[in-house]
């Protein structure tokens, strides 16, 4: 496990502002970033990735591939969501992704750097 470089520690936090918006402190925090800190940011983003894909399939699945739908397209679709539902093909976990991933995994990514 090498040390990770300044550049490479500046650029994880540059990425935990975007995720988590701007935060004074963490410029401070710099040098306690380390390769559990990449760990964590990683799998965040992994499920951000997930959470942001099932929410675009979910739109995709509405929309029944009409990106240019007009007016009522939801009442339209109610019974195909309804069957995707039933059959697990469709989960909302990915609403709010950014919120609600993010925010259940920023206690630990500061958790890591904090301490």
């Amino acid at each position: 496990m090498t040390a990770l470089t300044d550049e490479e520690k500046a650029s994880v936090i540059e990425i935990i502002e975007i995720i988590y918006g701007r935060d004074s402190s963490l410029a401070s925090l710099k040098s306690n970033v380390n390769q559990r800190t990449v760990a964590a940011l990683e799998e965040t983003l992994t499920l951000l990735e997930k959470c942001n894909g099932d929410m675009k399939n979910l739109i995709v699945n509405l929309i029944g591939g009409t990106a240019h739908a007009s007016s009522g397209w939801l009442k339209r679709s109610l019974k195909a969501l309804n069957r995707a539902l039933k059959n697990d093909q469709i989960r909302f976990d990915g609403l709010a992704c950014r919120s609600v991933v993010g925010g259940s995994r920023k206690t630990i990514i500061y958790g890591i750097l904090y301490y």
